[in-house]
């Protein structure tokens, strides 16, 4: 969760006219090379580079690390709005409403399959949503370590990958059989892909352990 609070907290520094710069509400003039000063107050900060490259950001007890471009908290929001869409699409869709409508002959447990998985997937989205509310409203429940009921919705995580694998043969099946049209065919490639990008995706936030 350490990685994952990062991305939330992220700060940006931007660059202003006559070698100025903007960070935490402040604006900010060189004293030094990689050192700068607030115009309104007697603040320091600097900057340290690392191969030629600025790596970190000193602003008087506090060190911040330079993110790569991949992991904008803007671009990252945006992945995490795409999961979200798509999982709910997949349990409305294929979980939910095949129940409010005529049983059909053509064989559906690779959908059911899916749509169990995106349910899954968005419980541990409604988890860390109420992990980070709880952390950002001062609780700091996690300084404790992380609650025992979030390693089980992690275990579950799993699980909900080995049922998605375990689809992949019923559709190629369906397929073959000539089941479902190519339309059908692309929105479940893209759904199938989607699900399993997830679990490294959430892997690389450190939010499986």
């Amino acid at each position: 969760m350490f990685k994952f609070g990062n991305w939330i907290l992220q700060t940006k520094v931007e660059s202003l006219p006559a070698g100025e710069i903007a960070w935490d509400g402040r604006s900010y003039t060189a004293v030094d090379s990689l050192a700068f000063k607030s115009t309104n107050g007697n603040r320091v900060v600097a900057f340290k580079k690392i191969d030629g490259n600025v790596a970190y950001l000193f602003a008087g007890g506090d060190e911040y690390v330079k993110v790569p471009w991949f992991e904008n908290r803007i671009l990252q929001a945006i992945l995490w709005i795409i999961f979200l869409i798509t999982f709910t699409a997949i349990l409305v869709g294929w979980g939910i409403m095949p129940i409010f409508k005529k049983k059909s002959t053509n064989p559906r447990w690779h959908l059911y399959t899916i749509a169990c998985t995106s349910a899954i997937n968005l419980v541990f989205f409604s988890a860390i949503a109420y992990l980070l509310i709880v952390e950002l409203d001062g609780t700091s429940i996690l300084q404790y370590g992380i609650p025992f009921w979030f390693d089980l919705l992690q275990v579950l995580v799993w699980v909900g990958l080995a049922l998605t694998i375990a689809s992949i043969s019923g559709a190629v099946m369906s397929w073959k059989k000539g089941v479902y049209e190519n339309g059908f065919s692309i929105k479940y490639i893209f759904a199938t892909i989607v699900l399993l990008l997830f679990v490294p995706f959430i892997y690389y936030w450190n939010l499986l352990g």
